[in-house]
């Protein structure tokens, strides 16, 4: 037998309805470790980055947090993005104040979503990244649970409407669907 529970792991996760912050968080890429520790201007990663800070509207700039994986916390410390960095974060204190997160395919998506954020998937690389994991994503158009992007050019129109806007019903629907 199987009894569904629900996700005992979201229990006590809380969110704050004046959240305010946009927190961008990629996930991992195990073979651009090297690259990001020995020349991160060369690093997707780290490009991709840096493009998505730039096209936040200057007037919600101040509101960026980003929360790196672990492993490309420190070279991203000693960079120019590091002013977006928290000197001591967890992640669950941030996301309690995250109304937007900005992410390619992390699992955090879950996460904040579950609380109240808004998602904005960025794919530019998606295709490529699932090349190199040698798997695909659950995530795809029809069942994606925020609005999609695919490059830099209008994140910005998206980010400003997003950061205005409750979640949508289409998105809550989507996201209900996938977790049962």
């Amino acid at each position: 037998d199987l009894y569904i529970t629900g996700l005992p792991k979201y229990d006590k996760n809380k969110w704050d309805k004046e959240a305010d912050k946009i927190v961008i968080m990629l996930t991992w890429r195990p073979w651009e470790y090297n690259i990001l520790r020995n020349d991160i201007n060369h690093s997707p990663y780290y490009n991709t980055l840096k493009k998505i800070i730039n096209a936040v509207p200057d007037s919600l700039k101040e509101k960026i947090i980003l929360m790196p994986h672990p492993l490309t916390l420190e070279s991203l410390q000693n960079s120019e993005l590091s002013k977006y960095i928290l000197e001591d974060f967890i992640y669950d204190d941030v996301l309690k104040d995250t109304k937007i997160l900005i992410t390619d395919y992390s699992s955090i998506a879950y996460d904040a979503f579950y609380r109240g954020s808004n998602i904005i998937f960025y794919w530019e690389e998606k295709d490529f990244c699932m090349e190199q994991y040698g798997g695909h994503l659950m995530l795809n158009e029809d069942n994606v649970f925020g609005k999609v992007c695919y490059n830099e050019r209008n994140l910005d129109e998206i980010v400003e409407k997003e950061y205005k806007s409750e979640q949508k019903q289409e998105y809550i629907a989507k996201y209900e669907k996938i977790v049962q």
